[in-house]
């Protein structure tokens, strides 16, 4: 797998930062669905390069099996002369390890998804002042509120009184 990629690093989000955060969220989701794309292609490439060495090793072993240790020339036979061949294994294991990036990049890819929604109910709640600190009134602040308060009221009671006449 690509090793510039930091996925435990880039899938953070700072609390501090949300504006910086937002603006890199494309820009790392593009990164690792580019990595991903190359991967799959990579992937593509090797299941291709083992079926055309699979064909060819196929053909050697018809034209001469005894040079394969065959007497007889059966599916079987052929199959697995080509299963045992050392090169053949080792083209299998880098498909292998091409499939397990890929999944790895599909869920940091998903975990991409779930960053963004989480980057979008962090904003809310920062806009929200979920995490402000309570502010104390002044004592003057508190006379004003509690005068405007009874003010509020007393009309309320002349709009009411004057309503029932």
């Amino acid at each position: 797998m690509n090793k510039e990629l930091k996925f435990e690093k880039d899938i953070e989000i700072n609390e501090y930062s949300l504006g910086t955060d937002w603006n890199n969220q494309p820009i790392l989701f593009m990164s690792y669905s580019r990595v991903l794309a190359d991967t799959i292609l990579k992937r593509d490439k090797k299941k291709i390069e083992i079926d055309v060495y699979r064909a060819e090793l196929d053909l050697k072993i018809r034209d001469n099996p005894e040079r394969h240790g065959l007497s007889k020339i059966t599916e079987s036979a052929v199959t697995s002369s080509i299963a045992i061949e050392p090169k053949y294994q080792s083209l299998i294991e880098e498909l292998l390890s091409l499939n397990h990036e890929v999944k790895i990049l599909e869920g940091a890819i998903k975990a991409f998804e779930h960053r963004k929604k989480a980057l979008e109910c962090k904003v809310q709640l920062f806009i929200s002042g979920y995490n402000a600190t309570p502010k104390e009134h002044t004592e003057e602040e508190s006379r004003l509120a509690t005068k405007e308060l009874r003010k509020r009221i007393s009309d309320e009671k002349k709009v009411s009184r004057t309503n029932k006449r």
